[in-house]
């Protein structure tokens, strides 16, 4: 039988820190770093506050949305042994600690009275979709590149939309020195190549939907000149998606390593993927893109 695990989170004080730590049921202890928390410790307070008594316990920092910088200071000071994530921090980003991490994924309910919200869901494992898609999942998106034809056939099961993503290769495995002749080509190639796939298991072209794979096992100048020539994939007659919110290619042109601090640099991509017909935008600032997505339609009638 799986054993329950206890957080107590929230210590705020020393006296509340040596009580804990000496209650046996309790396997880990939330020092949190959130500035909306009226818990909210300063680097000082916890670092006070862990080194006050043997730790016996294992010591969670609950962050959100916060800098690298910050995140990184905190870990120097004060002795983490795990890192919670509740924002919208990335999975590369949450790794980029070298700890251990949690990360968190927020639900709500849905007011009947307004209309649904299509629900996308990311994995190439087609034991996965198998489990997942019967739950209601408009949208697949196989970022494994569509290695073989499983995927394909559960969403043509289900009736669910396929997002076909250019890549090279599985997920979590570097492909950086991956070099390109004409990243257009090559990319127009593999949809090709993918579509057919997908259609020769049952799938409809009408449930297929497209996305270069920006920052995919693809360098600055390759993620600029997609972002340049998105027309040049409208020859599928397929929607287009662009991920480009917060991507590592925004922060090399302006020398961001926060993803967070990105938003400028993702309105700009958005504008521009939009002006060159982009279907749908994968966004973090949903506020922000919906505004600009209101404007340009304005200009562009």
């Amino acid at each position: 039988m799986t054993k329950t695990v206890i957080k107590f989170c929230g210590i705020t004080s020393i006296d509340d820190y040596k009580f804990i730590n000496d209650q046996e049921d309790v396997d880990f202890i939330g020092l949190i770093f959130t500035e909306k928390s009226p818990r909210c410790l300063n680097v000082e307070q916890a670092e006070k506050i862990s080194t006050s008594y043997s730790k016996q316990k294992s010591v969670v920092g609950v962050f959100m949305d916060q800098s690298k910088k910050c995140i990184q200071n905190i870990i120097n000071n004060v002795d983490l042994d795990i890192l919670q994530f509740h924002g919208q921090e990335t999975v590369d980003f949450c790794r980029s600690f070298d700890k251990p991490f949690i990360k968190t994924f927020h639900s709500a309910k849905w007011d009947k009275d307004r209309p649904k919200p299509l629900l996308s869901v990311n994995t190439w494992r087609s034991e996965v979709s198998r489990k997942i898609l019967p739950l209601g999942v408009d949208i697949l998106n196989d970022i494994g590149a569509l290695s073989q034809s499983d995927n394909a056939t559960i969403c043509s099961d289900h009736g669910t939309a396929l997002l076909i993503m250019h890549s090279i290769g599985l997920p979590k495995e570097p492909h950086l020195g991956q070099k390109y002749e004409n990243v257009i080509e090559e990319i127009n190639l593999f949809f090709e190549e993918k579509i057919n796939l997908a259609t020769s298991v049952r799938l409809k072209a009408e449930q297929i939907l497209l996305d270069p794979g920006i920052d995919f096992a693809k360098d600055r100048a390759e993620n600029l000149n997609i972002l340049k020539n998105l027309r040049e994939f409208h020859k599928h007659g397929r929607p287009i998606l662009v991920p480009v919110s917060r991507k590592t290619v925004i922060g090399e042109v302006l020398s961001i390593d926060d993803p967070c601090s990105r938003d400028a640099g993702t309105v700009a991509c958005s504008v521009s993927s939009i002006i060159r017909g982009a279907a749908i935008l994968r966004v973090h600032n949903v506020k922000a893109a919906s505004q600009t997505v209101k404007v340009i339609q304005e200009l562009i009638k």
